[in-house]
C-alpha cells in the first residue's frame, strides 16, 4: 500500500536486542536517508519511503 505520509515509514526500537541501521528508499529506488537507531528510540524519516531496509 502506497502512503503519502511519512509516519507510515516510521520505525521504533522498543524491545529490540541490538541497534540497527535503517535505509529509506524512495520511488526512484534510491537511498535518500540512512538512520542509525539505538535501543528504545523512535525515528521518522523526512519523507515517506517506498521501501525500508533494516540492517544489523
Amino acid at each position: 500500500m502506497k502512503s503519502k505520509y511519512r509516519i507510515s515509514s516510521s520505525i521504533h526500537m522498543f524491545f529490540m536486542l541490538k541497534p540497527l541501521d535503517i535505509l529509506f528508499i524512495n520511488e526512484e529506488d534510491k537511498v535518500y536517508e540512512i538512520a542509525k537507531l539505538n535501543l528504545w528510540q523512535i525515528y521518522m524519516p523526512k519523507k515517506p519511503a517506498k521501501y525500508v531496509i533494516l540492517m544489523s
